[in-house]
């Protein structure tokens, strides 16, 4: 079952919506998403300008229930 702790924990901090769909197979919009930064970051993971995810909406955690 996927959540913001155990993607924090698979991915040690904060990643982009982008790997996250791609990780768990699900379509995050970016309505589904709150972001950290009002501007871009490195992702840890893909290595590209994004903005990180710092926390899920209830849509974005229903999406994520079964992944």
């Amino acid at each position: 079952m996927g959540n913001i702790s155990t993607i924090y924990q698979r991915f040690h901090g904060d990643i982009c919506r982008r790997c996250i769909n791609e990780t768990y197979r699900v379509n995050l919009t970016p309505n589904d998403c709150f972001y950290g930064a009002p501007f871009p970051q490195l992702c840890p993971n893909c290595n590209t300008m994004q903005n990180l995810v710092s926390a899920l909406r209830l849509t974005g955690k229903i999406k994520l229930l079964f992944r």
